[in-house]
């Protein structure tokens, strides 16, 4: 390429000039591109998760652990009806383990079921399901003391416990099992 100057004296001009200036350009380029990679990476291309699918995903980490829930308390359940229809002193015995049991194991799953509860209608379920777990943990301990205190006033404590823990529960977890299209949620 040949440039001209004022005075009409042609000069050639400096290729590597040119190809510097291209250089720069497209550095520039692909910087802005790895950047913007980088942030789809990071966000997840921008993809915002349907209600339904972080229902589906609060049933992939945490539903082997909600099934754990509803397992202890099922199991209590049956042996509180084998101490009503055999009230034998081994029977209540045998429940009093049993809700021991099962109220040491909620306390541990109850921590698995926290989580970030993102608000609208799935965060007050999760919450449900949190809260239902410690309920229950707190029914399964009046359970115990009613074994050792038969009496009306420690069964009313665990039955008043026991049927808003359940209620609280089945709350929540049915309404994460239908935000997720998923069928039979594990209730109580």
């Amino acid at each position: 390429m040949i440039i001209t100057t004022e005075a009409g004296d042609a000069k050639p001009k400096e290729a590597s000039s040119l190809k510097t200036g291209c250089i720069g350009c497209l550095s520039i380029v692909v910087i802005a591109a790895v950047i913007i990679a980088i942030v789809m990476a990071v966000t997840g291309g921008g993809h915002k998760a349907t209600v339904a699918e972080q229902a589906r995903s609060y049933i992939d980490k945490n539903g082997a652990d909600v099934k754990r829930v509803q397992a202890n308390v099922v199991t209590v359940q049956v042996m509180i009806g084998l101490a009503q229809k055999a009230p034998t002193q081994g029977n209540v015995n045998g429940l009093a383990q049993g809700a021991q049991q099962a109220h040491d194991n909620l306390d541990n799953l109850r921590y698995s079921l926290t989580g970030d509860f993102p608000g609208g209608a799935l965060g007050d379920a999760e919450l449900s399901v949190f809260s239902g777990t410690s309920d229950l943990r707190d029914a399964m301990s009046a359970l115990v003391t009613y074994t050792g205190t038969p009496n009306a006033a420690t069964l009313a404590k665990f039955t008043t416990k026991y049927q808003s823990a359940v209620a609280e529960w089945n709350r929540g977890v049915r309404t994460i099992w239908k935000l997720a299209n998923t069928p039979k949620p594990p209730t109580l």
